[in-house]
């Protein structure tokens, strides 16, 4: 086939893949329009969750009757004149691509009347064809609405998600803004229905108001203020304690310049400050606010603006490392024990408190046997899960391949002993993962049980979290609870699994609802349960200092050589490790 050159449709449509990929997409752009024409007020409104119809509309300086047809032309901007000028970006915008890659796959309207023109005017057009220019009646700034969008690329149009969850995009889209440009109001409402109604944050007090507003009162609890200055840099903005963490990264927020942006070096900084306070796997929280000179940055790497090159990337990553790990060094450690809240477990009356804290055996034949399994019983029972006690059984060398509890090391580990020689067993880990077998079983046999709570629970959450529940109440409702959303953004729990105590709720169904905000595309809604049961596993298992009898610590023995995986916990880290007697012989150097 010869080589021809492509019409300017299919160039625009081309670009529009590479840029607007959905609605929330089209939103990004047009407020990045609206912020670098200085408006101080963004209205935005959507109908489907944007894919049907999407407004916005700003304050700003407007655009001229003459320059109205060259915003839906490729490569024309009012951002930069010439190639040096990509060397030093200081606005939002600068590749004039997004207008007129959103005009090619959608029908748009512009409406627009610029500071020193008499009136406004119109611009219509369909799909990217030849546009009409109109007088309209617009007091100020400008209004854009995007209809239909994709009604020409049947093909992209099939990728769409249903509307709650392109909704969904949206809101976190126009939310990541409002926290990057505080002085800047926003409002957003869906089929007339008002979602948020942010005015602008000109005050220490309305700024503070606005982080509880769009990332909770527990966030800013946890924020330590952070505000450093370099030659050429600056950093500021909020980083929450060690004890305050997140299962996913979905409360992590960084701006260069009040763009946000996706960057490696950055995430590995704030990683390296918080590695050895952080607990395992969680995220710490930020909003961080870098300021650094344009010419030391390159922000023309990706179409979409949200990825940059710094040309002294170590000194950025240094700084803003030392920075934040400096003002976590004042951070007294608070445990984080009370959002783990470890089940009632019956005190077995043969082992004296003495005899526990001596790390001598006690004969094997007057163990009891402690059942660490979930007693379920029929929906609407309300009492607390117990760990029940048992006769024990008769004993069987064969069962006893981790051997018998001779004492324990600080409340967090069971020694054991065997013939081959010493066991070391992290309980947590070690419950965690019998939990969790077991849960997926009562699950597949769909009587998880539920216990009805006395008081229902109320648990406040941002407007992230409940427009995640909204979409997700199918997960909640397999996994055994009772749960409703009340017109303020307050869950009502009434009833859950018999595994989980009152107070462990609040934490857990966070921690859900976050790793369903940042799932996959791909991940089913089977994977996406068993994710489910591992959080409550993890919330429900035996944590921090938690005296075990010796009893107690032998059932839990028994229990892991019965549970498959029971090697490792359900975040991959070892539940147990073998130290044979040799190497403890070596120690002490036996047998030389």
């Amino acid at each position: 086939m010869p080589i021809h050159r492509l019409d300017n449709q299919t160039i625009n449509q081309i670009a529009a893949g590479e840029v607007i990929e959905r609605p929330a997409a089209v939103i990004k752009e047009l407020i990045e329009n609206s912020l670098d024409a200085g408006a101080m007020h963004i209205h935005v409104s959507v109908e489907q969750g944007g894919l049907s119809s999407l407004i916005v509309q700003d304050n700003g300086e407007g655009i001229s009757k003459e320059d109205l047809p060259l915003t839906i032309m490729r490569h024309a901007t009012s951002k930069i004149q010439r190639m040096e000028d990509l060397e030093s970006i200081a606005t939002l915008g600068f590749r004039g691509e997004a207008l007129a890659s959103i005009a090619a796959v959608s029908k748009v309207s512009i409406q627009s009347k610029h500071v020193d023109a008499e009136h406004g005017w119109q611009l219509k057009t369909d799909g990217g064809s030849e546009p009409i220019l109109l007088p309209t009646a617009i007091r100020e700034g400008t209004r854009i609405t995007v209809k239909q969008l994709f009604f020409n690329t049947p093909a992209r149009r099939r990728f769409m998600k249903k509307p709650a969850t392109e909704f969904n995009h949206v809101v976190r889209r126009i939310q990541t803004f409002a926290l990057g440009h505080s002085s800047i109001g926003f409002h957003l409402e869906q089929s007339g229905k008002v979602i948020f109604d942010l005015v602008p944050a000109t005050t220490d007090i309305l700024q503070e108001k606005r982080l509880i507003s769009l990332l909770g009162e527990d966030f800013l609890r946890a924020a330590r203020h952070l505000e450093a200055q370099a030659a050429s840099l600056s950093v500021r903005g909020w980083i929450a304690e060690p004890g305050y963490t997140r299962a996913e990264r979905d409360q992590q927020y960084f701006f260069v310049n009040g763009r946000h942006i996706t960057s490696q070096l950055l995430n590995h900084a704030i990683r390296q400050a918080y590695h050895d306070v952080a607990y395992g796997h969680r995220h710490p929280a930020f909003v961080l606010f870098l300021e650094i000179d344009p010419a030391l940055i390159d922000v023309n790497v990706h179409p979409t603006k949200s990825e940059i090159r710094f040309r002294d990337g170590r000194g950025v990553y240094e700084f803003l490392s030392q920075q934040i790990h400096a003002v976590l060094a004042h951070v007294k450690p608070v445990s984080d024990a009370h959002r783990f809240i470890s089940p009632k477990i019956m005190t077995v009356p043969d082992i004296t408190p003495t005899q526990h804290r001596m790390a001598f055996s006690t004969p094997r034949e007057t163990y009891s046997s402690v059942n660490f399994s979930v007693e379920v019983s029929s929906p609407g029972n309300n009492t607390e899960t117990v760990l029940t006690v048992e006769e024990p059984p008769v004993h069987t060398e064969q069962k006893t391949s981790l051997g018998y509890a001779i004492g324990s090391l600080h409340h967090l580990f069971i020694l054991a002993e065997n013939e081959q020689g010493l066991i070391v067993v992290d309980t947590h880990a070690a419950h965690e993962r019998i939990l969790y077998e077991q849960l997926k079983k009562h699950y597949h046999r769909q009587n998880l049980g539920t216990q009805t709570l006395l008081t229902p629970i109320e648990i406040k959450l941002t407007l992230q979290e409940a427009l995640c529940f909204e979409e997700n109440e199918v997960v909640f409702e397999s996994l055994g609870m009772d749960i409703r959303l009340s017109s303020d953004r307050c869950l009502l729990v009434r009833s859950t699994p018999l595994l989980l105590k009152s107070n462990a709720i609040d934490s857990m169904i966070r921690d859900i609802i976050a790793g369903l905000t940042h799932r996959e595309k791909t991940t089913t809604l089977e994977t996406i349960i068993q994710q489910a049961l591992g959080t409550m596993a993890c919330h429900s298992a035996i944590r921090g200092r938690h005296d075990l009898s010796l009893s107690e610590m032998n059932a839990l023995l028994r229990q892991m050589e019965t549970t498959e995986h029971s090697g490792l916990c359900n975040h991959g880290r070892p539940t147990w490790i073998q130290i044979p007697v040799e190497e403890v012989n070596r120690w002490f150097y036996r047998g030389r």
